[in-house]
């Protein structure tokens, strides 16, 4: 791609994290010495707000299931996030209820559920945002 820009001066090239793409990075900076290579913020910003708000879930001793740590603080968030998603599979895996809801939503003008995404930003609130509309 940028051999297709040869007139075009580069300073930073962004691509996602992957091991893929740091060792292309490797490649580029012995071709295109002046450019700084890094990975995508954005991406990085989605990985940081998923360490410090998603729940990690752990096994206790004796446990065959899952738990979230004591003194989670998020734990209503995400149980009311765990909810809107079940309503949201049920529409998409049922097909006369989800005609049923589309036909009640065009007489609204509200938009068809969104199904949230962990990878695309603002799908949670997306997803809300629908529920509420057509609730």
């Amino acid at each position: 791609m940028i051999i297709r820009h040869e007139n075009t001066s580069f300073a930073d090239i962004v691509t996602d994290n992957t091991n893929a793409n740091q060792k292309a990075w490797q490649l580029l900076k012995a071709r295109f010495l002046s450019c700084y290579f890094q990975g995508c913020c954005s991406h990085g910003l989605h990985l940081f707000v998923k360490d410090v708000f998603e729940v990690t879930k752990t096994k206790k001793c004796g446990d065959t299931e899952p738990t979230y740590p004591d003194g989670y603080s998020f734990d209503d968030i995400h149980d009311f996030i765990e909810d809107c998603n079940d309503v949201v599979k049920f529409f998409h895996n049922h097909h006369a209820p989800k005609v049923k809801l589309s036909e009640l939503q065009k007489t609204t003008s509200a938009r068809a559920l969104v199904k949230a995404a962990p990878t695309h930003w603002g799908t949670i609130k997306d997803m809300a945002k629908t529920l509420l509309q057509s609730e």
